[in-house]
């Protein structure tokens, strides 16, 4: 439920933050890495939340969750050095802890199915990309991205313990790097940006009507401790451009109040920070911490990630 949607965007979050590695080398020209390689990723995080966040200031306290993302990744560089090709898959395990909760959760017993107090194990949309690096100079570079997400099979889509949404969506985003070599050296800035162009819901009339499309945005401030040791601080957010809201369940169908958590207006604000440390000339590992700092419909979920990437060619 809410901040699911929201842990659904964890690969293009862990994009963003993978994409700082790159800059070890300081070469803005390839951001994308040689042509010809191949590179494999792992990622996991694990959130909790424990308040439904409202809209207009109102708080739901004592509504216990919790989740864990598994996300493999891999990503090709063609002989054209400048595209790149990559997928991405999230596994989550998912876990309403209904025996502690304080309040009544306004779900559908029979449709909220994984909400039982166990963990429940789901496999979420397999996310398929293009990468294209528009330009690139010593100390700067801007990357384009096209693809989709798509479900991967009929995960449920109501309680605590969906994955998703269930719904597909076109892509369409850019990256821009920046490094600060000749003020800082070993400084750099990341930013990056993705609309979410998503079909409509065609359960029903009563929620076709709810603009899904969203868009998610990411900041990295980074420094190389060293040649092989990188600290950051970032920042993400997911941003529903339109939707449902809590505090209009008294003015809506029944239908609506169902099905509530695949048409909800949500918006998540995180900050953090990270570090990576590269082990070898193939091997990288990162991790990383996220803070809630605001949203609506949603849950003020505070996750942090461990990532692991291996250049195979």
């Amino acid at each position: 439920m809410l901040w699911l949607s929201t842990m659904g965007k964890l690969p293009f979050i862990l994009l963003t933050l993978a994409l700082s590695t790159i800059a070890t080398e300081a070469h803005a020209q390839s951001w994308l890495g040689e042509a010809g390689s191949l590179n494999a990723s792992f990622g996991t995080t694990y959130a909790v939340s424990d308040t439904v966040v409202e809209t207009e200031g109102l708080d739901i306290k004592g509504v216990p969750a919790s989740h864990a993302s598994f996300i493999l990744g891999v990503d090709y560089v063609t002989p054209h050095d400048k595209l790149s090709v990559s997928a991405s898959l999230p596994l989550m395990a998912l876990k309403f802890d209904i025996d502690n909760s304080d309040v009544a959760v306004p779900h559908n017993p029979s449709l909220a199915v994984n909400d039982d107090g166990n963990f429940h194990f789901e496999a979420q949309d397999l996310r398929l990309m293009a990468n294209y690096q528009l330009v690139g100079g010593d100390y700067y570079a801007i990357m384009g991205h096209l693809g989709g997400e798509i479900p991967t099979n009929n995960y449920p889509t109501v309680g605590f313990g969906a994955p998703g949404r269930g719904l597909k969506s076109a892509l369409a985003g850019v990256s821009v790097l920046g490094l600060f070599e000749k003020w800082v050296p070993g400084l750099y800035a990341t930013a990056s940006y993705e609309f979410s162009y998503t079909e409509d819901n065609d359960r029903d009339p009563t929620l076709a009507k709810y603009n899904q499309d969203h868009s998610t945005a990411a900041v990295v401030l980074g420094y190389y401790v060293t040649d092989d040791i990188e600290i950051n601080l970032g920042g993400n957010a997911v941003i529903y451009h339109g939707g449902l809201n809590f505090v209009e369940f008294g003015e809506v169908s029944q239908t609506e109040r169902d099905y509530h958590d695949e048409v909800l207006n949500e918006r998540v604000y995180l900050a953090g920070a990270g570090a990576s440390y590269a082990v070898t000339e193939s091997i990288g590992v990162n991790i990383f911490f996220r803070t809630f700092l605001g949203g609506q419909n949603t849950t003020n979920a505070t996750l942090g990630g461990f990532g692991l990437s291996w250049s195979v060619l």
